[in-house]
């Protein structure tokens, strides 16, 4: 799998979803999180392997992101997920576990399907996003720097 999108966060304090798929915490998700002891959000990659939810990356946004747009994405094996910034890779995670097929499509811009919990627990991006694409197999890192080169014109970068 591998998932990519760009997005611009009006603040780098930001609570929000990129995407999701699956119903809420159910399958996968890029999420903005605030963490106050960095002062600003985390940009987590979040599975659930085995019916546990994991955040399987976590990385500063502060010190990666640059201000507008950026182009994110995530690859994930049975055994191995990457992160990518702008091209780059900023992050790694080793963990085993099957990800469940869930029946909900992919969210953009909020938390998945809530099934009946309290509509008012959905974390909406503050921002933009321009792009969001999924594929189905594990994009090599020169597939994903030419994804970000190809489309880094139309966002100003």
């Amino acid at each position: 799998l591998t998932a990519e999108a760009w997005f611009s966060p009006m603040t780098l304090f930001e609570n929000g979803v990129v995407f999701e798929k699956g119903y809420k915490n159910q399958q996968y998700s890029l999420l903005m999180q605030t963490n106050k002891e960095l002062g600003a959000s985390e940009l987590i990659w979040r599975l659930t392997l085995n019916g546990i939810k994991t955040d399987a990356i976590k990385v500063p946004a502060k010190t990666l992101f640059k201000p507008g747009w950026n182009h994110v994405a995530v690859t994930h094996t049975s055994g191995t997920q990457r992160m990518y910034i702008n091209g780059k890779q900023v992050g790694s995670n080793t963990s085993v576990g099957l990800m469940p097929a869930a029946p909900a499509g992919l969210t953009i811009g909020a938390t998945g399907a809530t099934s009946g919990t309290d509509p008012s627990r959905t974390y909406y991006l503050e921002g933009n996003i321009g792009i969001v694409r999924v594929y189905n197999r594990v994009l090599t890192n020169i597939e994903i720097a030419s994804n970000f080169n190809r489309d880094r014109g139309r966002f100003g970068l």
